[in-house]
């Protein structure tokens, strides 16, 4: 084989090495100095492998799925029926459309999409708000079930604001226990019949925690299940995550703990997980 033949082979070679090591690097870079914020999380918050289900997959490896949701506009709606990438983000004013600069007026009348900074808001006044509506004791359509689920079981994670700097965030939001600030994708429509703009979330860019060694990928020897599985099959732990320099998150450790067990448990309506958020559905 001559030179001019294994150029092609080598320069791919080449470029695969290349990724993959810009891939690690950026990895290291990510998880190296002092967090840009550290969230402490719980099943309610983080999906895991294949819904967590047994018998199933066993080999999947441990990579958790950030559950967050967004606060609707219209507040009348139940805070538990709606799928976050569909639901018009309360926050998403048109001062805020105008601050972002997405819309420009020759294009008014389209959806945008634009990269942005999203504010993740951890067990806040977004979700109090959502339990107040729902456990309102003045409502005449008042569930208690779907109340118990909103308490205790819906995740409490929001995308509460958007913006174009870190520091600017970060100067508005400064508690990074309760706040993290994350890449995502905003979708900003407008009404044809009213004008009126709306803002919709449409994804994080990051949306996934990988679990760390040895935890990850370890097979217990007797049952051939993954490690994690044994864990966390109680669908009761907490999770330390961090969010990195490049604002990417990477999970810091995990405890399981011991359920509560009471009669409202047993009452609570099933979940449906979906992609970027929750609904409910009675059983």
């Amino acid at each position: 084989m001559t030179l001019q033949q294994l150029r092609l082979p080598i320069v791919g070679f080449v470029s695969i090495l290349a990724v993959c090591g810009g891939i690690v690097l950026a990895g290291m870079y990510n998880q190296g100095g002092i967090p840009e914020s550290t969230l402490k999380l719980s099943e309610r918050e983080l999906e895991l492998p294949n819904g967590g289900e047994p018998g199933k997959q066993d080999n999947t490896p441990l990579t958790l799925h950030l559950l967050w949701r967004v606060e609707s506009a219209d507040q009348t709606a139940s805070a538990v029926s709606t799928v976050a990438t569909t639901t018009r983000a309360a926050w998403m004013t048109p001062s805020k459309v105008a601050q972002l600069g997405i819309v420009s007026k020759s294009r008014a009348s389209s959806d945008e999409l634009a990269s942005i900074l999203l504010v993740l808001e951890f067990d806040g006044p977004a979700h109090a708000r959502a339990v107040s509506r729902v456990c309102d004791p003045q409502s005449t359509s008042r569930d208690e079930s779907v109340c118990e689920f909103e308490s205790k079981k819906a995740s409490r994670l929001y995308v509460v604001d958007a913006g174009r700097s870190v520091a600017g965030l970060r100067a508005q939001y400064p508690d990074r226990a309760h706040f993290a600030v994350v890449p995502g994708v905003i979708r900003i429509s407008q009404n044809t019949s009213d004008g009126e703009f709306g803002g919709y979330v449409t994804g994080l860019s990051v949306d996934t925690v990988q679990g760390l060694e040895p935890l990850r990928s370890s097979i217990d020897p007797v049952t051939g299940e993954m490690s994690w599985r044994q864990l966390l099959m109680q669908r009761n732990f907490f999770a330390v995550i961090d969010f990195g320099r490049r604002l990417e998150p990477w999970n810091v450790s995990i405890e399981a703990f011991e359920a509560e067990v009471n009669d409202a448990h047993n009452a609570m309506p099933k979940m449906r997980q979906e992609q970027g958020g929750l609904s409910v559905s009675p059983r």
